[in-house]
């Protein structure tokens, strides 16, 4: 009998023992969950925080782009044009349909950090309407290459020197932009390199390869064209720049008649042309650019006012018929 009673005793102390771990278990499970749970929501308090932050700076940021007055002389148009490129084409409105009930995910975090930044180049010429000259905000909406150029104008308006040389190698005709940062701020006549610069420039990249001569720049051309009453106030550049400047620096100049096939043949035997370009493809008033050689019948053009026309090859046809005069030139023996 006693030998019984001690069994059961070890029976239910054996019981008492599993259903402890059990409960044991079982009570580490739930506070775990628990504490799972609380970080979940503190993780979820967190990111909502974020979200709503990020959701009103980009209100304020979007107020302050839409109080932007539009100045009296830009065209309602390109207001409009250069206000949708500040606000930016990302779409946000997955980021506002997020609420109290929204579970922000992993993935809806990387999403959003992801999202490009409110400010941006064009956000900033927006803010500074009134500081930055319509005719350079026009400049940049019509080509984004000059962005930097146009935003960089309250700080270099009134630029006076450029460097002396060239920095681009000079084994090929080199391809100058009129709107360099070094040189685009220069006085050129009544306006400046940038505005009205294509002649010394184009000057500069024939010149400078012939002589392989890096001192001679866009800036220097322009000073030494307007000392010598080769720029037309409301005009530009004379077409006199050309066999001028080329005589200075011991070149030959030669007109010829601008057909397809007087251009593509000149640029096969290696001459650098400069043709005088009317309203079309590279122009709405009146342009120069270069012709540096011919590949697979088609042009290769060194357009100082665009990096993006410079770096395509031109169909023949299509140069000839927009050239009103041209101008090949060779080293004088």
């Amino acid at each position: 009998m006693a030998k019984k009673r001690r069994r059961v005793r070890r029976s239910l102390v054996w019981t008492a023992g599993i259903l402890s771990l059990v409960l044991i278990i079982l009570a580490g499970f739930f506070t775990f969950k628990y504490i799972e749970k609380k970080n979940w929501e503190k993780e979820q308090e967190q990111r909502r925080a974020e979200v709503y932050s990020w959701l009103e700076s980009r209100h304020n940021f979007e107020s302050q782009i839409q109080a932007v007055s539009k100045p009296e002389d830009m065209e309602q148009e390109s207001f409009d044009q250069l206000k949708t490129l500040a606000l930016g084409s990302t779409d946000y409105s997955w980021v506002s349909a997020i609420n109290d009930e929204t579970e922000i995910t992993d993935e809806m975090m990387e999403q959003l950090h992801n999202l490009p930044k409110n400010e941006s180049g064009w956000s900033r010429l927006m803010t500074s309407l009134g500081t930055i000259p319509t005719t350079y905000v026009q400049m940049a909406l019509t080509d984004d290459d000059r962005l930097d150029f146009a935003l960089k104008y309250p700080e270099q308006a009134q630029m006076q020197t450029a460097p002396e040389t060239l920095e681009e190698s000079l084994e090929t005709v080199p391809l100058l932009i009129q709107w360099d940062n070094r040189w685009g701020y220069i006085p050129y006549g009544d306006l400046n390199v940038a505005i009205a610069g294509c002649g010394p420039t184009t000057m500069a990249m024939v010149l400078s390869y012939l002589n392989q001569d890096p001192a001679i720049t866009p800036p220097a051309l322009a000073k030494m064209a307007d000392e010598n009453g080769l720029y037309v106030i409301g005009a530009g550049s004379s077409l006199e720049i050309f066999p001028f400047l080329a005589n200075t620096y011991g070149v030959e100049c030669v007109g010829f008649e601008t057909t397809a096939q007087n251009i593509v043949d000149l640029a096969a035997q290696g001459y650098p042309i400069i043709l005088q370009m009317v309203p079309g493809d590279f122009t709405r008033t009146g342009h120069f650019i270069v012709i540096t050689g011919v590949e697979n019948g088609q042009l290769k053009v060194n357009d100082p006012n665009s990096k993006k026309r410079s770096a395509q090859l031109w169909d023949p046809e299509t140069v000839a018929s927009q050239a009103a005069s041209g101008w090949y030139f060779l080293k004088s023996e």
